[in-house]
Parts: structure tokens; C-alpha cells; sequence
């Protein structure tokens, strides 16, 4: 007979029952002591109300993976309770530490987008995405949010296209452990939908066409305009105007004195003495 969360049911021994903060607070002190304290990127807690178009998205696909279905109930539980104490997500890969009756490392590694798959994406998608902006806070036509998410050609991974390990004992792929993360991972998202992209090995901005009202810079300079009302309302962030008022009265201070200069070097001009005739006697 197969072993229960808490002990054997053939010598009667049962673990020690350890409370939900228990379990947060050791897998926090394994994660900085494993990661280093500034490296700790722990996951959301207590909501598992996503509001972001792409955050719901991926839970959404989550949802639909037929093998994944049966474990994603008990995982949403383990997603908003705490014991989740550090979520990376980095190209192609979402690391993990869960709290249970021990400690548990995950790791989730995701096959790229392939280069056909995402020439597909975009030619769908073209013309039809104004900015960054409007890409990240999911605000396109019908038929690009439907290329995006469709579970086989879309943006998101498939089922097969998980390798998922965790460190428990239980023997099934998608243990709740592994479920949690997955919920965890839509949370993040729904704060940070970049990072989809970079899961996915692509580059976000190869989806804004040159003929939008945005320029695609080089992948190492973001030549994109964005004003500071757009970065705001997707970031969160205040964005000061200083530099640019600095910026615009730099150049009026610049165009006085070199006013001034033109009109004092007018004045120093020294007139030519008139010529006088001499008169021949």
C-alpha cells in the first residue's frame, strides 16, 4: 500500500503535522541560504486573481492541458498560501522552492518557440499591434489575442513541451508541488508579462511592425517611443519630467547667449573711415 502524506499505514507512524507558516518560514531560510537573501524572488501570496490579460491567458492554458488538469486544484492552494519562497522565471526555464513536509527544489524547463512557430505568430499579428504598450497590457484585435493563445500554434507551451522536476517523493509528473508553481507562475505573469516572452526564448518587440507608430530598435538598443503616461499605467511607476524640462531650458539658455554674443560681436564691428578726395593744386 502506497505511503499517506503523513506516515506509513502499516506501522502507524505519522509525521509531525506542520502548520502552513512553519513550512513558508523554512523554505524561506533554505532559499536565502541556498540562493542569498538578494536573490530571492518570492511568489505572490494570497491572491489568485489574475487581472492581466496575459496572466489569465496563461491559466487559462494551464487549465486546458488535459494530463495537468486533475493536479492544478490542490496546486492553487499551495500557489496563494506563502510556502512558494522563490520563483524564477529566465529564458526557457522557471525555478522553484516549495515548502511541504520538507523543502523542495523545482525545476521547470520549457522547450524555445521555434523560429517557424514565431515567423507564424508574427505574420498573423502584423500591422496589428501598435506598440509595446498595448502588447503588454494585451490590447489587440480578436484575431491576434486568438493567434496568440491557441494551445497549438500560440505563444504558450504545450503539455509535451514541459519537463517538470521536483524534488518530493510523489512519483506522478505534475505533482501539487509542481501545480502550485504553474499557478504561481500566471500571478507573475499578470504582473510582469514580459517575462512570457522571455520564457519563450523570443523577443517581444519583433511583433511591432515598423509601419506602426513605433520603431523596432536593434536587439541591443530599444530605440521604441514610449511617452511617460504609457510607462506608467503598465509599470506602476511616477516618471519625473525634470530631465526633460532641464533638457528644453538647456537649449533656450544655449540659444540666448548665443544671441547675445551675435549681438555684442555686431556692436565691436569698427567702421571703415571714409576716404577723403585730395584735391590737386
Amino acid at each position: 500500500m502506497a505511503r499517506s502524506r503523513y506516515g506509513s499505514r502499516y506501522d502507524n507512524q505519522w509525521d509531525e503535522y506542520i502548520s502552513v507558516g512553519q513550512r513558508a518560514e523554512t523554505a524561506v531560510k533554505h532559499a536565502e541560504k541556498k540562493l542569498g537573501k538578494k536573490n530571492v524572488q518570492p511568489a505572490a501570496k494570497g491572491r489568485l486573481k489574475c487581472d492581466n490579460f496575459w496572466g489569465k491567458a496563461w491559466l487559462k492554458h494551464i487549465r486546458n492541458l488535459g494530463d495537468f488538469e486533475g493536479r492544478l486544484t490542490r496546486g492553487s492552494a499551495i500557489a496563494g498560501n506563502g510556502t512558494i519562497a522563490h520563483l524564477a522565471i529566465t529564458k526557457g526555464r522557471i525555478d522553484a522552492i516549495v515548502g511541504g513536509s520538507e523543502v523542495y527544489d523545482i525545476s521547470v524547463d520549457i522547450v524555445p518557440l521555434s523560429r517557424k512557430r514565431w515567423n507564424a505568430i508574427k505574420e498573423k499579428s502584423r500591422g496589428e499591434i501598435g506598440s509595446v504598450v498595448e502588447l503588454l497590457q494585451g490590447k489587440f484585435s480578436d484575431a491576434v489575442m486568438q493567434s496568440l493563445v491557441d494551445v497549438k500554434t500560440g505563444l504558450f507551451p504545450d503539455s509535451n513541451e514541459f519537463d517538470l522536476g521536483c524534488s518530493c517523493p510523489d512519483y506522478v509528473r505534475l505533482c501539487k508541488h509542481l501545480a502550485g508553481v504553474l499557478f504561481a507562475v500566471g500571478m507573475r505573469l499578470d504582473e510582469k508579462p514580459e517575462l512570457l516572452f522571455t520564457l519563450r526564448g523570443v523577443d517581444a518587440s519583433e511583433l511591432i511592425e515598423t509601419a506602426a507608430d513605433v520603431r523596432v530598435a536593434s536587439s541591443t538598443t530599444d530605440a521604441r517611443t514610449l511617452n511617460d503616461a504609457d510607462i506608467a499605467g503598465v509599470f506602476g511607476i511616477e516618471m519625473q519630467a525634470e530631465p526633460a524640462a532641464s533638457f528644453e531650458s538647456s537649449k533656450k539658455q544655449s540659444k540666448t547667449k548665443a544671441t547675445k554674443k551675435t549681438v555684442k560681436k555686431a556692436t565691436k564691428v569698427k567702421k571703415k573711415p571714409s576716404s577723403t578726395k585730395k584735391t590737386v593744386i
